[in-house]
């Protein structure tokens, strides 16, 4: 859970344009696979993990979008009751 030596106000700034750049994508991709409070769920722990893994998060926006699809479709549960 290492976070960069960086000021609070920093790292803050830093989550906050990656929550601001890609909230709306990943909440969309989530919602097309389970029903809202699942989808809503998986959403935040993906940017928790963000948060905590922020100096493993890329600066690239390729490989961002790569990495939050694979990571996001791995936190939303499967069963078929929670489909939409």
């Amino acid at each position: 859970m290492g976070m960069r030596h960086e000021s609070a106000s920093v790292q803050r700034e830093r989550f906050e344009q990656v929550f601001d750049e890609y909230f709306r994508a990943v909440s969309a991709y989530a919602l097309r696979r389970a029903r809202r409070p699942h989808a809503e769920e998986a959403v935040a722990e993906r940017f928790l993990v963000a948060w905590r893994r922020l100096d493993d998060v890329p600066n690239d926006a390729k490989r961002l979008q790569t990495s939050r699809c694979s990571a996001c479709a791995s936190s939303i549960p499967k069963p078929p009751s929670c489909r939409t």
